[in-house]
């Protein structure tokens, strides 16, 4: 007789209310000794206001919280640490002026002042070891790109041996062979007896490694059941409604017959060196011409960020020269690139797309607040025009927000990442380099991405896509470039090879090989 999983952490009839707004409508949530739980949902369903309920970052309306059966009350996140419940945020929540190895030691009973670091230094390598990660334990975390950042906070919660550990989109930016190990490290853990909560929109990965599901949508479960039996159709139906999904036409597919036009945008041997959270370049030459999509591949922290703000001005290259609609960009400042035609939506859409607390109407604007009709002639800004400009691009990118004027903080990342979509692609373009946009989207959002790129691609943009997931970039690129520690190893034609061949070449490229 099988023997029932012991319930580490539940949450009864769980509320949280924003005013009018009901974020969780009386939840319940089990989290089991021994299981991966996948909670999916679109993104505003609710789930990461009741993981943040879970780990003490939010006070519930209603409803209760039992740990180990025991009714329990997390005033913070360090109530919930020392119950041993532990998160991996989608955003960094890491000291940015300190080591990882010192990251990891605060907070460590004994003190940071007393901790042996070079011993700490050698588990946190071989942690990482076992979990198929690179991370240099002395490293300043400043100096890390987001996706080492997350690696660090996954190795965070496996030293301190969390019995709950809940993960939020972990392998968003890891290369394909760097997911399985994970999803295995995830399991062994399960298999010892931690509960594993596993937040993803990759159904592959839930059918991989889950062992019960639970679904949100608009704020309550619409379905709790074993993994064992679910069919990916179903769980997507179940995650954004059947009259959406019924309704939701497949995104366009790449179009190899395209014409591409002119050069838009070439490298030139650039170089750029390290810092500021940025791998160095080494040398990359590439073109993108007209009409056409671009993918660059690659681990994260291997040149991507250099790459994309080189070309947007916001990193000066040591060598090597940058041509934007054949004008040589190096004199001229981000401005003055945009005036020719370059979007640049970035890959951290909270530090670099948005400010949070301006209004949705007010991020739109962020380009061009100081022109007519958005300023008067005294120069002062002028609301009613840019909250009317406001609701129209709400509209059009089916931005889901109170009105114009909610503060974008409160938004889900699927709508906070259609306000930064609209106000790039706003004014046709000519080039546009685009960095993880997809980075924690749900089905309905990454669509959406993908049809206002490839609308941009039919008008003649050219398109630089910089992007982790293999998947989107086959299947929405004319041809894919790798990054590996700073150099272009290697292009793949998409269409050229089956797609497994292809993902598996990229994944060689992925690793250095030439």
């Amino acid at each position: 007789m099988t023997s029932t999983p012991a319930i580490r952490l539940e949450a009864k009839q769980l509320t949280v209310r924003y005013g009018d707004f009901v974020a969780n409508d009386r939840v319940d949530l089990a989290l089991c000794a021994g299981e991966v739980h996948a909670v999916l949902g679109e993104n505003g369903a609710g789930k990461s206001t009741l993981m943040n309920v879970l780990i003490g970052l939010q006070q519930p309306s209603g409803g209760q919280l039992e740990r180990d059966g025991l009714p329990v009350r997390f005033m913070g996140p360090q109530d919930a640490a020392e119950a041993r419940i532990g998160m991996v945020h989608q955003h960094s929540m890491l000291v940015e002026r300190v080591s990882v190895v010192e990251n990891i030691a605060l907070g460590l009973q004994r003190g940071l002042g007393r901790v042996p670091l070079a011993e700490l230094a050698s588990q946190l390598q071989a942690l990482a070891a076992e979990s198929g990660f690179t991370v240099d334990p002395w490293a300043a975390v400043e100096n890390l790109s987001p996706g080492e950042r997350q690696r660090v906070e996954i190795l965070k919660l496996l030293h301190r041996q969390a019995e709950v550990l809940i993960l939020d989109e972990p392998t968003s930016v890891l290369a394909p062979q760097e997911v399985k190990p994970l999803l295995l490290t995830l399991r062994r853990l399960a298999d010892a007896g931690r509960a594993i909560v596993l937040i993803t929109h990759k159904l592959d990965e839930v059918a991989e490694v889950a062992d019960r599901i639970t679904v949100l949508r608009g704020g309550r479960v619409v379905v709790c059941r074993p993994m064992r039996g679910a069919q990916a159709s179903e769980l997507a139906r179940c995650m954004v409604g059947s009259e959406a999904m019924d309704a939701a036409q497949p995104s366009p597919a790449r179009t190899p017959a395209l014409t591409r036009g002119d050069v838009v945008i070439a490298y030139d041997a650039v170089m750029v060196p390290p810092g500021e959270g940025r791998a160095p370049l080494q040398g990359v030459t590439l073109s993108v011409h007209q009409g056409e999509i671009v993918g660059v591949a690659g681990v994260d922290g291997n040149g991507q960020q250099a790459l994309a703000d080189a070309l947007a001005g916001l990193v000066a290259p040591s060598a090597g020269h940058i041509r934007l609609c054949g004008t040589d960009v190096h004199p001229l400042s981000a401005r003055a690139r945009r005036n020719l035609g370059l979007a640049y939506i970035p890959e951290d859409r909270h530090h670099t797309g948005l400010v949070l607390d301006l209004s949705v109407a007010e991020n739109l604007r962020l380009h061009d607040f100081q022109r007519r009709p958005w300023v008067s002639r005294i120069g002062r800004l002028r609301r009613q025009p840019m909250l009317q400009a406001g609701r129209v691009a709400m509209d059009q990118y089916d931005i889901k927000a109170r009105d114009a004027s909610q503060r974008t903080r409160w938004l889900s990342g699927g709508n906070q990442q259609k306000i930064v979509l609209a106000r790039e692609l706003s004014g046709s373009p000519r080039a546009i380099v685009v960095s993880q946009p997809c980075k924690g989207l749900d089905l309905l959002s990454t669509r959406a991405v993908h049809e206002a790129l490839r609308a941009q691609q039919l008008q003649g943009a050219a398109i630089l896509y910089i992007s982790t997931e293999l998947e989107h970039l086959l299947d929405h690129c004319d041809r894919i470039v790798v990054l590996s520690r700073g150099r272009i190893t290697g292009e793949v034609g998409c269409g050229q090879l089956p797609k497994a061949e292809a993902q598996a070449r990229i994944g060689e490229l992925m690793a250095g090989a030439a």
